[in-house]
């Protein structure tokens, strides 16, 4: 529980002047003739919404590759070059720098 030392009245914050100064007891409340805040969300934000609802509902593992690849280093057919591997490691180090 808040208890505001100024008998309620809700104090603002003139960001550029750094003075603090208590709002008009008549115009607090929606309910005095006040409108009440709306936003509006934009269809880019909708869009990117719905985005992140997909990406993290998808696997984090593609599971049939992952079985094909198991299996061929299971079997030994899994072959990989050296060039392979440093350029895989060089990547990933360009990636973290």
């Amino acid at each position: 529980m808040r208890v505001e030392a100024n008998g309620g009245l809700p104090i603002t914050a003139d960001l550029a002047s750094g003075k603090r100064t208590e709002a008009n007891s008549s115009a607090i409340g929606a309910g005095q003739g006040q409108p009440e805040d709306q936003a509006t969300i934009s269809p880019q934000h909708k869009q990117i919404l719905n985005l992140v609802a997909r990406v993290t509902s998808a696997p984090d593992i593609r599971q049939e590759k992952m079985a094909a690849l198991s299996l061929a280093i299971r079997n030994g057919s899994y072959q990989v070059s050296a060039d392979q591997t440093a350029g895989a490691l060089l990547e990933q180090m360009r990636r973290r720098a």
